[in-house]
């Protein structure tokens, strides 16, 4: 009769059917079935064959695109360490010739001088400028960067920076330091020097105009080398504390804000320090403005 043997179906019981009853199901409808599942079993492997080729293709896509990201960076960061070198040899050739017209001034040259000071001055700045951005290009590329270690007094590190940096510093500029005698820590005078500077120099721009007064102090914490830069700015927001040290941040908006910068100063300062096991942390000088606190690896000797 092409039925397949009967099925038993059976209601649960206290139901309103509790009878067991034979169902008789057609062999065609079975076949009809399988067919049907047939279809949607290989549906299935066909859209699985189809989202896997997908996949292959996007994740290819996602590498090309990576690669040239990758090759496109190094090409700015080789772009940009080219042409860095290239701009410090003028600029320092600027720089001395300015000099030189500095030491030929005559009493009777007053005027010239100012001028030339202040070229001489603008130019420094230049020079500090092209120095942060080959730094920061050397940090973020991992190349070119070599460290020559050896014994610093903090001391007479710090001073060494504050030399470099007076004649840029605005008159109005007032620097205390208070200094624990020979502590001494391990690495690269120059790269410190660096990150010295660019701290020291952002205390002052971010200082109260006119009246800029930073404190600059070492001491032992816990045992270790530490230094604390201080300012009487308006302070730093608790939500931009994290923001800060990230390349080109610079807090506010760029239309209404008054100080210049690059956003590279403090950002050269977290990843040198880092560079030298030291961490920079923050916290609220009293009664206003910021203090940036530094703690070396070395233990005091003291």
């Amino acid at each position: 009769m092409g039925y397949e043997p009967p099925y038993d179906v059976c209601f649960y019981p206290g139901k309103p059917f509790d009878k067991i009853f034979s169902v008789n199901i057609k062999k065609s409808v079975i076949a009809s079935e399988n067919k049907k599942y047939l279809r949607k079993r290989e549906s299935w492997i066909y859209e699985g064959i189809v989202m896997t080729l997908i996949m292959l293709i996007l994740a290819l896509a996602l590498y090309l695109f990576l690669d040239r990201v990758l090759k496109l960076n190094a090409q700015q960061n080789n772009f940009l360490l080219a042409i860095t070198h290239e701009l410090k040899t003028p600029v320092a050739g600027t720089k001395l010739a300015v000099q030189t017209a500095q030491r030929k001034i005559t009493g009777e040259q007053q005027e010239l001088g100012k001028l030339l000071r202040m070229a001489d001055n603008n130019v420094s700045r230049l020079s500090r400028i092209i120095d942060n951005v080959l730094m920061a290009t050397k940090v973020q590329s991992n190349h070119g960067l070599k460290f020559i270690i050896q014994d610093l007094v903090l001391e007479e590190l710090i001073e060494d920076t504050l030399s470099e940096l007076r004649d840029s510093l605005p008159e109005t500029a007032v620097i205390s330091t208070q200094y624990v005698p020979e502590l001494l820590i391990r690495g690269d005078r120059e790269l410190l020097q660096m990150a010295l500077s660019n701290l020291i120099g952002n205390a002052v721009k971010y200082s109260s105009q006119g009246n800029e007064k930073i404190h600059i102090q070492t001491y032992v914490h816990k045992g270790r080398v530490a230094m604390s830069v201080s300012d009487n700015g308006s302070g730093i927001p608790e939500k931009e504390r994290k923001n800060i040290f990230k390349m080109f941040y610079r807090m506010g908006d760029e239309r209404t804000r008054s100080s210049s910068g690059t956003g590279l100063g403090l950002f050269l300062v977290e990843k040198l320090l880092r560079q030298h096991s030291a961490i920079i942390s923050i916290s609220d000088n009293q009664p206003n403005g910021t203090t940036f606190n530094l703690l070396f690896k070395e233990r005091a000797n003291v």
